[in-house]
């Protein structure tokens, strides 16, 4: 999915907090929901997508295809189990944690970005959704390189 439709989204949902009288939710909604997806510039750059500031504008609104064709790269089997290091719900989990323990509403609604972001990513990833486990990825990784190898 194209980042800059996680970003509509987000900023929508966060937009809706905010109006609803919770600015602060708001804003850790649109900023995490939004941003989750710079764990990709690695993994792209990588595999020649220009590493310049136009390079990442570009590929915020370009579909995995549309870099695809235009970069001449394919996504691949990634290097390591990691990726995409920000897209698990361990992290949400952390998220909401650390939001019950501190009272904050930005890391309530950080949790919120989060799962939105993961929510719209259900079929942009091979073994979903427990690949969004960071640690069912790396007790499974020979079978999701094979996963990643047969994707689309």
């Amino acid at each position: 999915m194209k980042a800059s439709a996680h970003m509509a989204a987000s900023i929508t949902a966060g937009a809706a907090l905010w109006l609803a009288g919770l600015p602060t939710a708001g804003a850790g909604l649109a900023v995490f929901g939004s941003l989750l997806d710079v764990d990709h510039i690695e993994h792209y750059a990588g595999r020649g997508m220009p590493s310049s500031l136009r390079g990442l504008a570009g590929a915020a609104f370009r579909s995995q295809r549309t870099l695809e064709k235009v970069y001449g790269f394919r996504r691949g089997v990634p290097a390591s189990w990691a990726f995409p290091v920000l897209h698990e719900v361990e992290i949400a989990v952390l998220a909401v944690l650390l939001a019950l323990l501190s009272g904050s509403r930005f890391l309530y609604g950080a949790f919120g970005g989060i799962m939105l972001h993961l929510a719209m990513d259900l079929r942009a990833y091979p073994s979903s959704p427990r690949f969004f486990s960071i640690l069912w990825r790396r007790r499974n990784w020979p079978a999701l390189r094979m996963a990643w190898k047969n994707w689309r």
